[in-house]
């Protein structure tokens, strides 16, 4: 996200160099209001990097790599589910495992509603 944002504003000033100071100072901005949300994932990072943590869907795999979670979800089970398609058997069978094995300390749902 931060290398995103960096480089939506080294195009906006290469488009409109006038108005540099402009994204700038709105680069700053964000940053300020991004501040609140990296602090919390540096404190996760610390206090529960590499707990194994299970989610339903593979959005989460951006915040569990920025927190140092370790995803154990099976890849297909979580991109099925993220599509709204059944998941592959195995992967449901692999998944249930997972969760009754009792290492998966976090166990992440994600809800559409």
């Amino acid at each position: 996200m931060n290398a995103a944002a960096v480089q939506m504003g080294q195009d906006l000033v290469a488009l409109d160099p006038a108005n540099a100071s402009y994204y700038e100072a709105q680069y700053q901005t964000l940053q300020a209001s991004l501040a609140q949300y990296q602090n919390r994932i540096m404190t996760i990072k610390q206090q529960f990097g590499g707990t194994k943590v299970a989610a339903t869907e593979d959005i989460f795999v951006y915040l569990a790599n920025a927190a140092g979670l370790d995803l154990v979800s099976p890849p297909a089970f979580t991109a099925a589910v993220a599509e709204g398609n059944d998941p592959p058997a195995s992967s449901i069978v692999q998944f249930e495992a997972q969760l009754k094995s009792g290492d998966v300390k976090v166990w992440c749902i994600i809800n559409r509603q």
